[in-house]
């Protein structure tokens, strides 16, 4: 179990450079593509240009509540200096997103478009810390003690991976003078590559650890495991093997509205709505889910620094002790998308200069078993926008890891950035990211203001 829980909980807090995310201060550049329609579909219908071509976009970040980039930086020991701080719960948010081939286009009042992306996510959801010191089977405290756990939430450890592509359209709804209202939507098949879950409701006991074990005892709660066949033996490619259009297993919509009030042509605020993710996909029959539910009494023990092999290892341990009772559920197991709505506002305060704000929050419960988790989060993002050069700099508040501050810069399709180098470089930021793309346009500009070239340059327009 410590293998499980606490190993993996610090490795996802030193992946500070390896994982992916939103591309939070781009996709509200001025210039439109398909990072745009990723994040609300209705932007489909503002594209650049006549036709929108993305080569490839891929965000990177990790958050927690415990580790600095600074830590990262300074420390050799990383794995004791996270069991130090351990005094609240804990939580880590690692997700990965990789736009690939996407295009879009306009017809008329309409516009089209195909999306591929590929996700991938860890997450520590709410772990004791007192728990995580315990499953450290006494090497921490190097010495005696006893802790009472009384959690009411499910604290989880889970990881999931999967690919979806979709086909998109949205069309200018209403249109008056000044203002322009379009709608669009987004049909995305899901194709699932792995997804680990480990999730404990509802713990209650007493932990008692000397040098030598460390033992759980009057304790009640729920325990459940969900992980593919083999597990131990998967690598980077078994997932990739299994992004094959013969186990698309899965459907979800997205659904967005926009509103541009514009002037001469130019859009001075450009707002935005949209709903995400309504929908999940359904895990092959390799897929193995049970719940325990554990009743351990006063006057015994469970030894929990024992836990040790593979998951089948692990199982055939709880069921050997009689402390827990199996509970297997019928059919496949059903994984849900993190549902999420988000809003934005994109305000043209001088020819060259823009403030946008963001804000997204989950509308999923993240203590579902089967629950893909997300961040809440709100930026701002303010922009200079020379042509076809922008310099960005994203300002954000994450439910993990606080405030980031980060920069960035756009050469006409191709992009570059962070949300947090500024606050890694600065100050103990609990973020480290960073995101990149390009992307293609062709045809005549929609809707191109009538200016001369000069005004043009600078006001952003390409």
């Amino acid at each position: 179990m410590k293998k499980i829980l606490l190993s993996v909980t610090i490795y996802f807090l030193t992946l500070s450079a390896y994982s992916q995310q939103t591309f939070i201060g781009i996709q509200n550049s001025p210039r439109k593509g398909m990072i745009h329609a990723a994040m609300n579909p209705a932007e489909l219908n503002h594209l650049s240009r006549k036709v929108e071509f993305n080569l490839f976009a891929v965000g990177t970040a990790a958050s927690n509540n415990l580790l600095s980039i600074q830590d990262v930086r300074n420390e050799g020991d990383l794995y004791d200096l996270a069991l130090d701080r351990m005094e609240g719960p804990v939580n880590v948010r690692v997700e990965s997103q990789v736009l690939g081939p996407s295009f879009g286009f306009h017809v008329n009042k309409w516009s089209f478009g195909f999306i591929s992306q590929v996700f991938a996510k860890g997450d520590v959801i709410n772990l004791d810390a007192d728990l995580g010191q315990a499953l450290n089977s006494g090497d921490y405290n190097n010495g005696n003690y006893e802790v009472t756990i009384n959690s009411t939430s499910n604290q989880r450890v889970n990881a999931a991976g999967w690919a979806e592509f979709g086909f998109m359209a949205g069309r200018e709804i209403w249109s008056k003078e000044n203002h322009l209202l379009s709608a669009g939507s987004s049909f995305k098949f899901l194709i699932p590559g792995a997804f680990l879950n480990v999730g404990m409701n509802n713990l209650q006991g007493d932990i008692i650890t000397n040098q030598d074990e460390s033992r759980l005892s009057n304790a009640r709660g729920s325990l459940h495991l969900s992980y593919p066949q083999n597990f131990e033996n998967w690598d980077e490619g078994t997932m990739l093997n299994k992004f094959s259009l013969k186990n698309i297993s899965g459907f979800a919509v997205d659904l967005g509205l926009s509103h541009q009030w514009k002037k001469n042509g130019v859009a001075k605020l450009s707002s935005g709505l949209s709903l995400r993710n309504l929908g999940g996909m359904n895990l092959s029959s390799g897929q193995v889910t049970n719940t325990y539910e554990m009743d351990i009494p006063e006057e015994e023990h469970f030894r929990l620094d024992l836990l040790d092999g593979d998951f089948d290892e692990i199982e055939d341990q709880l069921i050997s002790s009689g402390y827990f009772t199996k509970n297997s559920p019928v059919g496949n197991t059903r994984v849900s998308l993190p549902t999420i709505i988000s809003g934005y506002t994109d305000i043209r305060i001088s020819k060259i200069f823009q403030v946008s704000l963001f804000g997204q929050h989950r509308l999923s419960n993240q203590e579902s078993n089967t629950q893909l988790g997300m961040q809440n989060v709100f930026a701002v993002t303010p922009r200079l926008t020379l042509g076809i050069f922008e310099i960005y700099s994203p300002w954000a508040n994450y439910e993990i890891s606080g405030i980031t501050g980060g920069a960035g810069i756009r050469l006409g399709g191709f992009f570059v950035g962070s949300q947090s180098v500024l606050t890694g470089l600065f100050s103990d930021s609990q973020q480290a990211d960073i995101h990149l793309g390009l992307s293609l346009g062709f045809g005549t500009r929609k809707n191109k203001p009538k200016k001369s070239s000069v005004l043009n340059e600078l006001s952003g327009i390409e």
